[in-house]
């Protein structure tokens, strides 16, 4: 199970930042507690998360900013065990990003809070990222971050995490999940320049649905857009195989298996 960020949001006014722990406080002031059924703790040992803005919105002290995440994810200073199953260093504030295996397929989580962890051509993050792709050569990669390249409409997009974006494509990345826009959208798959690109693309699927689905926008449209669902709360299940893989945008309905409203397969490159 992977989050796309935003795992909590801030709960009070922003002049509180300085006196908040963002919603890794619950609203009775006690610290999330892996025996609470309703929340994070039970599935905590088998989540893959990576952050979104608001693990940043929890201080305006910059020794304090992300600083829940790190500790509740790492069941640090308080926050019970267990830890997320994260590779290094993932859990390292200041960094936020890692990779693992999964079957045949590589996986890298990304930190697209990029006026707080450097996203540039010549970052840290860039040059990990170079060195992990390199020493894991797979068919088959898939990456997550918060915040997308390229979506519907302007307020919502990173235009930072091309450096990130240019150096998945030249190793053969797949696909790209994000958050932070509250919508669900699929796009064809293209290149960090927003073209088509059919045959060495990486399709982005934005899934920002998890909390508080969005109504829509007016904004400007993306010319790559394919399906667009708005104000609708839903999951992503996507499905690995050794040389494809499928996906599924479920509701949240109420309903034990949920309406699938949007689908899909697609081969790996040079499959």
């Amino acid at each position: 199970m992977v989050t796309l960020g935003d795992n909590a949001y801030f709960n009070g006014t922003r002049a509180q930042f300085a006196n908040c722990y963002d919603n890794y406080r619950l609203s009775d002031g006690i610290r999330y507690d892996s025996s609470r059924p309703a929340w994070w703790g039970q599935f905590k040992g088998r989540t893959m998360p990576t952050l979104g803005n608001h693990e940043y919105l929890n201080s305006t002290d910059p020794a304090l900013r992300s600083k829940p995440y790190f500790e509740y994810f790492g069941a640090k200073n308080g926050f019970k065990l267990p830890a997320a199953p994260v590779p290094s260093p993932g859990l390292t504030r200041g960094k936020g990003y890692y990779a693992y295996n999964l079957g045949s397929w590589h996986i890298v989580a990304l930190n697209s809070n990029c006026s707080y962890v450097s996203c540039s051509s010549n970052s840290a993050q860039a040059q990990w990222l170079r060195n992990n792709l390199a020493s894991h050569p797979a068919r088959c990669t898939l990456t997550y971050m918060h915040h997308p390249l390229y979506a519907t409409g302007t307020l919502g997009l990173e235009p930072r995490v091309k450096p990130l974006w240019q150096i998945l494509y030249k190793h053969g990345a797949e696909v790209i999940l994000n958050g932070h826009d509250h919508r669900y959208e699929r796009l064809v798959r293209i290149d960090p320049n927003d073209n088509p690109d059919p045959k060495h693309g990486i399709r982005p699927l934005i899934v920002g649905t998890g909390g508080e689905p969005g109504s829509g926008t007016s904004a400007t449209n993306e010319p790559n857009s394919q399906r667009k669902i708005f104000g609708k709360a839903g999951i992503l299940r996507m499905d690995l195989s050794d040389t494809s893989y499928s996906w599924k945008f479920v509701a949240l309905d109420g309903t034990a298996n949920g309406k699938v409203m949007d689908s899909g397969t697609e081969s790996c490159h040079g499959a």
